[in-house]
């Protein structure tokens, strides 16, 4: 009986856990207005150092007016707009990402041309190792559900896999997310978190609820 409380202990000291740490590298890497970043065609991968004789330098700005998307310009080549407001260099890759649809998206260069594609699944799971992922499209009825163990201190991101968008929804909770992240959220009790378009309950711009179970 005493090892099988101390095994319970135990378990219960582990499931408390700790809020999940992003790795570094998305925020050392993060590119702000007027930075520049650096693509080499013969490599396929971007930088902010390094310019060979047939690199192309980028320079971010960002869009005027609504959504404040970002911009990338380069002697030569058409202006890029990225469906997001906040990027950062992984792995020789340029990722971004969009507060408003939730997704996460790859500047990509392809038969000469430069565009964003829209990340799978899999691919936000190798930048974010051993999170949680929920997928928006597992919601029924507007309404996902979250496991946490007893005293846990839980971490999950939210990624909208579906045509919707979430355009200046924030949360009538008090909550600790993860900035610019807005759908990576730390919960320490059983709640349930209202994400919703300036508190509206209009059925165009229907509400979002994550509910924290056991």
């Amino acid at each position: 009986m005493k090892n099988l409380l101390i095994l319970c202990f135990a378990f219960f000291v582990s499931a408390c856990g700790k809020p999940y740490e992003v790795t570094p590298q998305i925020y050392d890497d993060a590119i702000q207005p007027g930075y520049q970043v650096v693509y080499s065609p013969s490599a396929q991968v971007w930088n902010n150092g390094s310019m060979a004789e047939e690199s192309i330098v980028f320079t971010k700005s960002v869009s005027v007016g609504s959504g404040n998307y970002s911009e990338y310009s380069a002697h030569g080549h058409p202006m890029v707009m990225m469906p997001t407001q906040y990027e950062f260099l992984f792995h020789g890759r340029l990722i971004g990402y969009s507060t408003a649809d939730l997704k996460f998206y790859e500047l990509i260069y392809q038969e000469k041309t430069f565009r964003a594609k829209e990340l799978s699944f899999a691919e936000v799971k190798q930048i974010f190792p051993g999170l949680e992922i929920i997928k928006v499209s597992s919601a029924v009825n507007n309404e996902l559900y979250v496991k946490r163990w007893p005293f846990e201190i839980k971490s999950f991101m939210v990624l909208n896999d579906t045509n919707e968008t979430f355009y200046h929804y924030s949360y009538e909770n008090k909550i600790q997310q993860n900035v610019p992240f807005n759908l990576l959220l730390t919960v320490n009790a059983y709640e349930t978190l209202i994400f919703s378009h300036f508190a509206s309950r209009d059925k165009l711009f229907p509400i979002l609820k994550i509910k924290i179970t056991f």
